[in-house]
């Protein structure tokens, strides 16, 4: 995690800085757009409210339920991924001083860091996800020796499939309370509260002590 916190911060710090006035786009280097992005995208700029800070484009799961949801889009609370999303040229540096701030900075995902900031920044989502991953692979997993998980043929395979059946909705981890999955939602993956109705509150806990969270 610690490696995705720095990447994303560095690239809002110097986004900011080079344009101050500019819309930011952020994109992980394995996503596969989906068929017609253009159209898509253009039509989901136009239904969003004018209001929007930040725009995920793409992810696996809402974690928790939008606070509104509509055929066009989602007033997103909580979005897995960094896949792709679109920062405001205005609350680019507000991202940025707000993700340095973290007490618990890179141990933390930064998908799950950004919902506590869903009242500062104003979230939406595209109803059906505009971007996908193309791998589960994550550079900073692999180890010396290791096969590569990203080779061309890998990821022009995930493509085609994509391609064939694009997903039309998002995965669901709803919880019915703090560290309490709703029914039917995806069960404990292990036994650290993080990642049992992910991220409800920060793991304070390994930094500062101050309390822990452990799955039902």
């Amino acid at each position: 995690n610690w490696a995705c916190y720095a990447s994303h911060l560095a690239i809002l710090r110097e986004a900011y800085q080079k344009c101050p006035t500019c819309d930011l786009m952020v994109y992980e280097d394995d996503v596969i757009f989906a068929p017609n992005f253009k159209q898509r995208w253009e039509h989901l700029l136009s239904k969003l409210p004018m209001d929007w800070d930040i725009i995920r484009i793409g992810a696996q799961s809402q974690w928790t339920p939008p606070f509104a949801v509509t055929p066009d889009y989602l007033y997103s609370s909580a979005v897995a991924n960094t896949w792709g999303y679109v920062v405001r040229a205005a609350k680019v540096k507000i991202l940025a001083d707000l993700l340095a701030g973290m007490p618990v900075k890179g141990h933390w995902g930064v998908d799950a860091v950004m919902q506590l900031f869903n009242k500062e920044l104003k979230t939406y989502s595209p109803a059906v996800p505009l971007i996908q991953a193309a791998s589960a692979c994550h550079d900073t997993d692999v180890k010396p020796g290791d096969k590569e998980c990203e080779t061309v043929e890998i990821l022009q395979r995930a493509q085609d499939q994509l391609k064939k059946s694009w997903p039309q909705g998002y995965f669901r981890s709803y919880c019915e309370a703090t560290g309490v999955l709703r029914t039917g939602s995806q069960p404990c993956l292990d036994d650290r509260g993080e990642m049992c109705c992910p991220y409800h509150i920060p793991p304070y806990a390994e930094m500062q002590g101050e309390f822990s969270e452990k799955c039902p």
